[in-house]
């Protein structure tokens, strides 16, 4: 538990996960500031944050397992092209905007529902 923030409260909070996986279930409490996760590795993000800033999967994976792990609804996700957006843990994402661009990490999808949870996205998706 604790939180993960910038010194400021509009500062952008940027996560590079070259390899592997790192999973937070800190708060990512950063304000109305932008969240971007880059490097090819996975981060697992599990806190229930209050963020309003947008959430940008640059490359690689994250995985939701909470709720509102990526922030309030008023920021919205995007997964640029070769990145993912991963639901685990049976989460309801709610109001959240999604843009997504591209077909995901070697084409294999860039918004996943990991096998065996039963996961909801709320949010208008575009694509």
């Amino acid at each position: 538990t604790g939180i993960i923030k910038s010194a400021t409260a509009n500062n952008q909070i940027v996560v590079n996960v070259y390899q592997g996986t790192l999973t937070v279930n800190a708060l990512l409490n950063n304000g109305s500031a932008v969240t971007s996760k880059f490097g090819d590795g996975t981060l697992v993000v599990g806190g229930n944050n209050t963020s309003s800033g947008a959430f940008y999967v640059q490359s690689g994976t994250v995985r939701l397992t909470h709720d509102n792990a990526a922030g309030t609804a008023a920021g919205g996700i995007t997964v640029q092209s070769g990145a993912a957006l991963e639901l685990a843990n049976n989460i309801s994402v709610g109001a959240e905007a999604l843009s997504i661009v591209g077909t995901g990490i070697s084409s294999n999808g860039a918004l996943r529902n990991l096998t065996g949870t039963a996961n909801t996205y709320g949010g208008t998706i575009t694509v």
